[in-house]
């Protein structure tokens, strides 16, 4: 097994995260500002993580917060409605803006690990 540390914090971690999935659907199909917003999306799932899953969405998507996360992102809100309109098209959120499964459960913690597994066919 190979073994590649790689040096981040909280403020990089997801868009990190999101990198070494690029290659695999849906991810594959993102362009950067989609894959920052998803980071961003990710960051705030994060941040509000301790919080009851629908109180949690209703902070990550209130207005203060997605004005937030535009500001971070350094476009404008019609851009970054458009961004999140591109990921529910890929269900990588879905029409009442909850992530896919996958990345729901991702949350920075020191450590954390990502295997792949390669297997023959």
């Amino acid at each position: 097994m190979k073994k590649i540390p790689i040096r981040t914090d909280r403020d990089k971690f997801f868009r990190q995260f999101l990198e070494l999935l690029r290659s695999l659907p849906p991810i594959n199909k993102l362009r950067p500002k989609e894959l920052d917003v998803l980071a961003e999306v990710m960051f705030q799932n994060d941040r509000y993580g301790d919080l009851d899953e629908n109180i949690k969405w209703t902070m990550v998507f209130s207005t203060s917060v997605r004005k937030e996360m535009r500001l971070k992102v350094g476009i404008s809100e019609d851009s970054f409605n458009n961004n999140l309109s591109i990921l529910r098209k890929h269900n990588i959120l879905s029409k009442d803006n909850r992530l896919m499964p996958l990345l729901a459960t991702v949350f920075y913690k020191n450590g954390f690990k990502l295997e792949y597994e390669f297997k023959g066919v």
